[in-house]
């Protein structure tokens, strides 16, 4: 949304409004937004657009080389900021986002180094909706914000106390009044004029933009709850600061900090900032979609990373560390397609059902403690044991879950369909092919069991040990013989209701790629099975 058109309180008011809309049960013609936007006309002068020449509004600079950095900072140490300012004021006004653009504006002055003289400046945003005479209600469609600012020298700044900025930067918010605000207005209309790039660069400037107020979570649109916020690539410069909401919610807030590439270098190696950052998120990057018949997930990811190698390489001669290997596999083909392309041969087309869809992270130490279980639980500690697999210990944690929801009665035999989990079949063909060899080598490996004998009967190990027995005969004569029959018969996929399908694996190098965004945040897919996905910090997990 263009900035001419609607600020933040807008922009998300709309934007939540969309989700509310998707989200309804009701009939269309029944349905009525909790918070519509309001599109009264406010009392006062108008200015007609364009009031000038087009080419006189329109301006062209080049944006500099910037380092962004997320800083997440938690509710617990925002709530220590907050304390800290207000005892060092003696007072009890200055807010949590006062606090926290006072700390900032102080860490990233002392990262540029100034002299004790030279003057820095913060400017931040002030929402002037209730600040107006007559007051708008926060749904008022338009762009109801105004500028505040406050100027130290660096030396004062520096060497004053924390609660000392925050208070000048609490000035600037109360200086804020109808009167003030109608008197901008006024002289705006007097001399239109249109903010070029160029004047939000100001030198030795910290701007604070966008607000942790805004409901940027609450949306939701059938994919389940955002995994980050960020903002695109217009208007940044340095000493740019963007204040979302933390995913988590409580209070805490991330911080989007552009910086010249010396200042945010300095700003990391800054102890005073870096003690009071609980989490560093570098960013988000877009993703890469490929059919599943054409390779599996290990083609899939050495593929991405490949592309990552590519994006990161500074020489000019380049050659990949571990590149793709193409070689024909000995044996039988199969020229697809193997039918006649008509309706009898096209995969069955079913409606998706309503589903939840959730991320749910399993630490190191889980892993490690669901593993000793399941050993100890099969009374042996010998080699065949010792290898069940940490991600079979959470496939059956899943697996129980699945059926205690569905209340299955104990005698109804639980069919896997051979849809359990995927067994990589390269190590295990004869000759053993490579992990880089691209292609589809996976095989549906599957387990079964009666819901008595899984829930009531038996202990984890047990489950874990059918599952590892599953992966022990996956051989490669196994393996040879599937591909033989999948080539004189091949078969369709068959929905069974009582399947768990453990897709995806926590082996694959799932945040090691960078696309000059920095490292992702998280790693999700759209299929709607479940997924495991190693943890950005848990290596096991």
């Amino acid at each position: 949304m263009n900035h001419s058109v609607g600020d933040g309180s807008t922009f998300w008011n709309f934007f939540n409004s969309w989700s509310e809309i998707f989200n309804s049960q009701q009939d269309d013609n029944n349905f009525c937004l909790k918070n519509p936007q309001i599109f009264r006309q406010v009392s006062g002068p108008l200015c007609r657009l364009p009031y000038s020449p087009l080419d006189e509004s329109i301006g062209q600079s080049e944006s500099p080389d910037l380092k962004e950095r997320m800083f997440h900072f938690s509710s617990e140490t925002l709530r220590s900021l907050k304390s800290k300012a207000n005892l060092d004021c003696g007072a009890t006004m200055i807010s949590s986002l006062q606090s926290l653009t006072a700390f900032i504006w102080r860490s990233i002055t002392r990262a540029r180094s100034l002299s004790n003289d030279q003057e820095t400046t913060c400017r931040f945003a002030v929402g002037t909706r209730i600040r107006m005479d007559p007051p708008l209600p926060a749904n008022h469609f338009g762009v109801y914000t105004s500028l505040a600012s406050t100027t130290a020298k660096t030396g004062d700044l520096l060497e004053n106390v924390l609660g000392w900025a925050a208070s000048k930067l609490h000035q600037a918010v109360t200086e804020q009044s109808s009167e003030k605000i109608a008197s901008e207005i006024d002289h705006w209309l007097k001399s239109p004029f249109v903010l070029q790039p160029d004047q939000f660069s100001e030198p030795n400037l910290v701007h604070m933009g966008s607000s942790p107020r805004f409901d940027k979570y609450g949306s939701q649109f059938g994919m389940g709850k955002a995994v980050a916020v960020r903002s695109g690539y217009n208007s940044k410069h340095d000493g740019k600061v963007s204040a979302y909401p933390g995913r988590e919610g409580g209070g805490s807030i991330d911080l989007e900090v552009c910086l010249l590439p010396e200042f945010m270098e300095a700003l990391e190696s800054d102890q005073e900032f870096m003690s009071l950052v609980t989490e560093l998120v570098d960013g988000v990057f877009i993703g890469l979609s490929m059919n599943h018949s054409i390779g599996d997930g290990c083609t899939f990811w050495h593929f991405f990373n490949s592309f990552s190698d590519i994006f990161t390489n500074l020489n000019n001669l380049f050659c990949l560390k571990n590149p793709p290997i193409f070689r024909q596999v000995s044996g039988p083909l199969c020229r697809l397609p193997y039918s006649p392309l008509d309706k009898s041969s096209i995969s069955h087309q079913s409606e998706s059902p309503v589903l939840k869809e959730r991320m749910f992270h399993f630490s190191s130490e889980t892993v490690r403690s669901l593993k000793s279980k399941a050993n100890q639980d099969c009374n042996t500690t010998t080699c065949f044991v010792s290898r069940i697999l940490q991600s079979f210990a959470k496939c059956l944690v899943l697996f129980a879950g699945f059926l205690t929801v569905h209340l299955i009665s104990p005698p109804l035999v639980i069919k896997s369909q051979s849809r359990l989990f995927a067994a990589d079949s390269r190590s295990r063909m004869d000759p053993p092919l490579p992990m880089n060899h691209v292609g589809f080598y996976v095989s549906a490996t599957s387990t079964t069991a009666k819901n008595g004998d899984l829930l009531e009967k038996n202990g984890l190990g047990w489950a874990a040990s059918k599952l590892h027995q599953a992966v022990t005969e996956h051989t490669g004569e196994k393996i040879a013989s599937q591909i033989d029959r999948w080539l004189k018969s091949p078969p369709a996929a068959v929905h069974d209701p009582n399947v768990v399908h453990m897709g995806s694996s926590p082996r694959f190098d799932k945040y090691g790629c960078q696309f000059g965004m920095g490292k992702a945040v998280m790693a999700v897919s759209l299929t709607g099975r479940y997924q495991l996905t190693l943890g950005e910090k848990e290596v096991e997990a």
